[in-house]
């Protein structure tokens, strides 16, 4: 599991790295034949000089660290297709704006016309190949979760009627949604020895060793299903699992 997460992630950054080289290559041509030519009157050629293959090395990496800082790689195969269209358009709006005003605000252009056409033409450019690339990728990691290859340790707290259900309910779900149950820990014995899950799954203890069964067993997703009679522990479970 832990190997694929470092896949995901290193296939993430060389699409960002690479989909951030593309939209500049584009928006540097669009800026040279529509913003400049129509300044000048007449039709400039696009060569690429010193300055475009040095900003095609810091511009992506200047994405790389944006991304970094909001922690777009920290939980990869937590993202959902409209979550990531979401934050593709807000973390591009803020970059773009970062380097509209840090590299193009000093261009000397016919109207501000020029400044508008610019800005939203490196917003759509890295935008569409940004969300392009993150698309194929999130598709990939959501059908492998619905089919289980990419799963989530996962343990149970309760142990019998309501946790039993809940069981059952994932288990038989048509798309997984990545749950691998490791195991349950019950109650203190509130409801006596009887723990109906057993015949399922491990027993890892009681509440008191829940914080050494997520430790252990590096547990990602734990699911609280005790009864109404177990109400009362609810804060102290909420407790364990604050760090």
């Amino acid at each position: 599991m832990k190997s694929k997460k470092v896949l995901y992630i290193w296939l993430s950054i060389l699409c960002d790295l690479l989909s951030a080289a593309v939209a500049w290559t584009f928006f540097y041509s669009f800026r040279k034949s529509e913003i400049e030519s129509t300044k000048l009157g007449v039709v400039i050629p696009v060569e690429y000089n010193d300055n475009f293959y040095t900003a095609l090395v810091l511009i992506p990496l200047f994405w790389l660290g944006l991304y970094t800082i909001i922690g777009t790689y920290k939980n990869i195969f937590r993202k959902s297709r409209l979550r990531e269209l979401g934050e593709t358009i807000l973390i591009t709006l803020i970059g773009v704006i970062i380097l509209f005003f840090a590299l193009l605000l000093d261009d000397e252009i016919y109207s501000y016309k020029a400044y508008y056409r610019m800005f939203f033409a490196l917003f759509l450019f890295h935008f569409v190949f940004t969300f392009f690339f993150r698309l194929i990728i999130v598709t990939i990691i959501v059908k492998n979760v619905h089919k289980k290859i990419i799963s989530f340790p996962t343990i149970i707290i309760g142990s019998n009627a309501n946790a039993l259900k809940l069981y059952n309910e994932i288990e038989a779900q048509d798309k997984s949604s990545g749950n691998k149950f490791i195991g349950f820990v019950h109650i203190e014995n509130k409801n006596g020895s009887t723990h109906l899950i057993e015949k399922h799954l491990s027993h890892l203890g009681e509440l008191s060793d829940l914080r050494e069964a997520v430790v252990k067993h590096q547990i990602e997703e734990v699911i609280i299903a005790i009864e109404s009679s177990e109400h009362e522990f609810l804060k102290g479970i909420i407790n364990n699992l604050e760090d």
